[in-house]
């Protein structure tokens, strides 16, 4: 992490020099740490004195980092990262922590408790002596990822000049790489899964002289979340260590803290006295909202408020993604961004640093952002979803309003949650109530509606958000503010552009519906609640926990697939009717019901009302108990009149169904009892044959070969036609080369040849030869033409022409003629 100090020469008397040194230095740190430690139990903050004395001795109320005893190569990080003057939590925890004492820190948002832990580390390593070859000497846990690299970033800077190696071992990264380097790490920042997964599967790492062991939002980590992970961690970390826990919201559960070991901790909270227990530079807001605007006063909140950087916490990593997405579509205007438990280590990187680098954006985070996070200049964190108990509400709110830095909170909250005010006002949270600018608000449903219908993916991310927002009410503990059986469905899944509320199936017992409202704005009502229009409750869901009471999806008693009528009716015919006494009996029963059609709404004597729908088919109870074994279908009944099975078809493990039958098709789709129909021929010829018996073998075998020689000589013409078309394509081709051989060597005869076929009008006597008539070509003759134009040209005798002709009709001879 550091180098030795500057100076330091490579010479032995210089490094024995700086040793020496600073086993001075060591000595006196020593020295005023036991002479200026506070009384256990002390503050320094109940006194503005200078020195305070108690029992007859002293501790420091020191302000400034310089002013307690610390080591220059400490001193040297925090003059680096521009760290003079200390703030109150780090006024009242470090002299303690220096003291070698437990301490629970508890102190506002922002108030600097990451200094609070580190200053009290690095020196206690230094005091000690802690050097690269001693292992692992101080562990720093921290609930969320983000918060430990923030933590470690810190650390670089206050600990620049120790010569100590630091580590940060979080979720995401390359195990193997980790594994290869944790052994040599002296101080080691990292989320309690890893360090876990690491102290059970590493090879040579443990934390036998482990000395000090940090929970920074210990009150997080100490919760039901962590329970098992920690309880592991700490049955593996020496009992004799020092241990420091620092949060906003510190625990005082003594079962919990028991399982640290601390020793007569000391807890501080340096705001416990105060008039709010956040940030004073904070103002803070809500507003009361119906489900079905939310999400409009949500949009027309961004929309207002363009030039702000803004952080948006919703309940569930689902509902983060689809208003992310849906935002994004409808363009507001500002940088949209998203933050959540489900993306990958690098994405959750790249989204926290472009927020903090952006000056106007929104984020839409989970409460995965909610702790520890230092998002610079932030103007407005919403809470568009009611935080699980005032904690969490303080821990949300702390991302603005950092250290002397102003900022505004608003939480909206439905007309159910109200009650949620009075136990901020319990927990000295003044909110002021804010209400709707029916001009800011923009209608997001209409645009919602056509966005889903335009992009599936969208509106399956709506669904699952619609599902996942319900679950986190329903499981929430505090049920005077989380009602959930008091949940609009209807207009909530309206607002979200949905046509309907989704299915629901979290109940336990296997419980099913459709969320309880339809798009009347019906709430989905408590257990014992009468709700005729939504569902009954069973029995079991009346006496047991509260819930949603769902819809309970109806199955069909009996199948009503046509194919497994038609089998059924296959295996009556095969089987016989056993009974066809009583079935015919319930057939003429139900044709007789079935014969005059009935009204389906409305009375049967109101003829205002009309028959709108008729019956087309009854069933009685005697078919529904024979289920479908009655005797109808062996009687040339229809499909449909066929009863209702009860029974589910068996198939056998081949894929044969009982009392079915089994098709088997070949590569081409053909069933293979079909596969000789080619042959119907020769089998008709056998039967033909067999009608007719021939007395004598021999006459039988002279029939059979004339009926071969006949079916050879068939064969013997069909193959001499297929050679003489061969020959005559071949002699084609010749010709065709020979005239262009003779057109290559005289280009001022064409050579026009005939085809070598008969036409059928002439004689016959040139059928076979090559008849050849020489004319001059028309290139030539256009030559001739423009030669005579320009300049005369002498005649040849006809002598000549005579001779030109026949030594032409020679070569041609010579070339087709001989074969």
């Amino acid at each position: 992490m550091g180098s030795r100090a500057a100076g330091g020469g490579g010479s032995r008397a210089a490094r024995k020099a700086d040793t020496d040194r600073e086993l001075r230095e060591i000595e006196t740190l020593a020295a005023r740490v036991i002479d200026e430690a506070p009384v256990p139990g002390s503050n320094p903050l109940d006194t503005d004195a200078a020195e305070v004395t108690v029992e007859k001795q002293k501790f420091s109320s020191a302000r400034k980092f310089a002013e307690l005893p610390l080591s220059q190569r400490t001193l040297a990080g925090l003059a680096k990262g521009k760290w003079q003057k200390m703030t109150d939590i780090q006024r009242a925890a470090i002299p303690h922590a220096l003291a070698g004492r437990d301490v629970l820190g508890a102190a506002k948002t922002g108030s600097g408790k990451t200094l609070a832990f580190l200053v009290p580390t690095l020196e206690l390593l230094y005091r000690e002596r802690w050097g690269r070859m001693d292992g692992l000497g101080a562990l720093i846990i921290s609930p969320t990822r983000e918060l430990a690299m923030q933590i470690f970033d810190v650390l670089r800077i206050a600990g620049v000049r120790h010569d100590l190696s630091a580590g940060l071992v979080i979720g995401g990264k390359d195990k193997a790489e980790e594994a290869e380097r944790i052994c040599g790490m002296n101080l080691l920042v990292c989320t309690p899964g890893r360090l876990l997964q690491h102290l059970d599967e590493t090879p040579g790492f443990e934390a036998n002289g482990l000395q000090m062991l940090v929970l920074d939002e210990a009150d997080r980590i100490l919760d039901m979340g962590f329970s098992s992970t920690l309880n592991a961690i700490v049955a593996a970390l020496p009992k004799k260590r020092q241990t420091l826990l620092f949060s906003a919201t510190q625990t005082k559960d003594v079962k919990a803290l028991a399982r640290l070991s601390l020793r007569s901790p000391q807890y501080v909270a340096v705001h416990e006295t105060s008039k709010s227990s956040t940030p004073a530079k904070l103002d803070h807001h809500y507003m009361i909202t119906p489900a079905a605007s939310k999400l409009d006063v949500l949009f027309g909140f961004v929309r207002t408020h363009l030039q702000a950087k803004t952080i948006v916490f919703l309940s569930s990593c689902k509902q983060v993604q689809f208003v992310h997405a849906a935002f994004a579509a409808l363009r507001p205007g500002v940088p949209l961004m998203c933050l959540h438990g489900r993306q990958k280590q690098m994405k959750r990187l790249a989204v926290y640093t472009d927020f903090c680098a952006k000056k106007h954006a929104v984020l839409f985070a989970t409460d995965v952002a909610a702790r520890g996070l230092d998002f610079p200049q932030v103007h407005w964190v919403v809470q568009a979803d009611c935080p699980e108990d005032v904690a969490t509400y303080i821990h949300r709110t702390g991302r603005t309003a950092r250290y002397t830095a102003s900022g505004r909170a608003l939480l909206l909250l439905l007309p159910s949650e109200s009650a949620m005010l009075d136990k901020l006002g319990a927990a000295r949270i003044v909110a002021s109530k804010l209400s709707v600018n029916a001009k800011a608000v923009f209608q997001t449903r209409p645009k919602l509606q056509a966005l889903l219908s335009e992009r599936p993916e969208i509106k399956y991310t709506a669904q699952r958000a619609f599902i996942s927002y319900v679950r986190s009410v329903h499981l929430q503990a505090d049920k005077e503010i989380f009602d959930a059986p008091s949940l609009p469905l209807g207009p909530l899944a309206e607002s979200m552009g949905l046509l309907a509320p989704p299915r629901v199936r979290f109940l336990g017992g296997g419980a099913g519906g459709a969320g309880g409202a339809g798009g009347d704005g019906r709430s989905c009502k408590k257990p014992g609640t009468p709700a005729p229009a939504i569902a009954e409750a069973s029995s079991e869901e009346e006496d047991g926990e509260e819930g949603l009471v769902l819809k309970p999806k109806k199955k069909k008693e009996q199948p009503r697939d046509r194919l497994k009528r038609l089998l059924a009716r296959n295996t009556l015919e095969r089987r016989g009717d056993d009974d066809g006494t009583s079935s015919s009996r319930a057939a003429a029963e139900r044709q007789k019901r079935a014969a005059a059609p009935k009204p389906l709404l409305g009375e049967p004597g109101d003829a205002s009302a009309g028959p709108l729908l008729q019956v087309k088919r009854t069933i009685l109870p005697e078919d529904e108990e024979k289920g479908g074994e009655g005797g109808e279908g062996g009687e040339g009944g229809t499909a449909d009149e066929l009863p209702l099975r009860k029974a589910k078809i068996k198939i056998r493990k081949g894929g044969t169904v009982v009392g079915g039958t089994r098709t088997v098709f070949d590569d081409e789709g053909v069933p293979l009892e079909r596969r000789f129909d080619g042959f119907a021929g020769v089998v008709a010829d056998k039967e033909a044959v067999g009608a007719a018996p021939v007395a004598d073998p021999a006459s039988r075998v002279a029939q059979v070969k004339a009926a071969l020689r006949e079916r050879a000589a068939v064969d013997r013409e069909r193959e001499r036609e297929r050679v003489r078309e061969m020959h005559k394509a071949r002699k084609r081709k010749q010709k065709e080369a020979a005239a262009a051989e003779v057109e290559a060597r005289e280009p001022g005869v064409q050579a026009i040849l005939g085809t070598g076929e008969s036409d059928g009008d002439d004689d016959g006597e040139h059928s076979g030869s090559a008849a050849a008539m020489v004319r001059p070509s028309k290139r030539s003759r256009r030559g001739d033409d423009e030669a005579s134009s320009s300049v005369p040209v002498m005649q040849s005798t006809a002598d000549e022409m005579r001779r030109d002709e026949i030594a032409a009709e020679r070569k041609l001879a010579m070339l087709l003629g001989g074969r």
